[in-house]
Order: structure tokens, then C-alpha cells, then sequence
């Protein structure tokens, strides 16, 4: 329970009998992260960290892993109490006893916020001009070669035109 405690990433247990897996400890990481004290969460259903954003395909993914039993991880969209959005790196571990039932889930949450952020920001530079914020070269050839390959692949083979439109002495526009 100290080691717990001690995690700077959150750590939950979740009760596997109860509907709508109740969380029955959270370690202090908890209040850090999501902004909900630990004695909070007590009770809560696990979804409260999701919020209303329970339509995600990874959402429902460890919903099965619940049901079924079994661990996982996926990437989340979750919210702190204020609202704002994480996204984390969910992952649930069964709590087997000696005769092989689950009673609890160990769920780790790693939030990836930063990092998400970041990669998106490099990904828009490597698409769009920093300056303009139009599309680059690189993202045209891009869509270029997926028109041409969906026209490919499409029953009638549907025509891709590029039209190309030059305007002199742009540099200095």
C-alpha cells in the first residue's frame, strides 16, 4: 500500500464484482492528476474518469478486458474534475486469488498529454508551412498518392486530376 502511494502515476483498485467496478482505493497521484481526492473516488464508478466521452473504441476495448477478466492497455481520453483533457495510457491488471477468481483490478494510469501534444505539433510542421499555415509538398504528395490509390481501387477506376497553378515572383507576395 506505501509503494502505491509513493507512485507518482495514478493507481486505482477497482472491485471485478460489482457493477460498474467501483473504485475502492486511490493513491495520492490521483488528486494530482484528475484534481479528485482519494477518499473522493471511494465508491465512484471507474468511468467518472472518463467522463461523458464514453464512446471510444478504446473505452469500450478495456470495458471488454473488465468483463472478460483479462489484462490490457490502451491510449484514453479521460477529464479531470475541472474538465480538462488527458490523454492517458490506461492499463488493467486482474487481481487473482489463490483460487484463480479476480476480485479486484489494478488500474495504472500514465498520463501522455505532453507527449500526445507534442507529437501533433511536429506533425503539423512536417505537413504546413510555419509561416502561411497552408499545406506543404510533403502533405500534397501524400494526398495525391491516397487519391490516386482510392481511384485505383474504386469499380469504376474514377479519374484524379492535379491542377497545377504557377504565380511568378511569389517569394516576394
Amino acid at each position: 500500500e506505501r509503494a502505491m502511494a509513493s507512485s507518482a502515476n495514478p493507481i486505482l483498485l477497482v472491485d471485478a464484482g460489482a457493477p460498474a467496478y467501483p473504485i475502492g482505493y486511490a493513491n495520492p497521484a490521483c488528486e494530482r492528476t484528475f484534481g479528485y481526492a482519494p477518499h473522493e473516488l471511494g465508491g465512484q464508478p471507474l468511468a467518472l474518469l472518463v467522463g461523458a466521452d464514453r464512446d471510444q473504441p478504446a473505452v469500450h476495448a478495456l470495458c471488454a478486458s473488465l468483463r472478460q477478466q483479462r489484462e490490457d492497455h490502451a491510449l484514453v481520453t479521460m477529464h479531470t474534475r475541472d474538465g480538462a483533457e488527458l490523454i492517458s495510457d490506461v492499463y488493467i491488471a486482474p487481481v487473482r486469488g489463490a483460487d484463480g477468481t479476480v476480485s479486484q483490478f489494478v488500474v495504472t494510469v500514465y498520463d501522455v498529454t505532453t507527449a500526445k501534444r507534442y507529437e501533433a505539433e511536429l506533425a503539423r510542421h512536417a505537413h504546413y508551412d510555419t509561416l502561411t499555415g497552408l499545406a506543404n509538398r510533403t502533405l500534397l504528395t501524400d494526398r495525391i498518392e491516397r487519391a490516386i490509390a482510392a481511384a485505383l481501387t474504386t469499380a469504376n477506376r474514377a479519374p484524379v486530376w492535379v491542377v497545377l497553378l504557377d504565380v511568378d515572383h511569389f517569394k516576394l507576395i
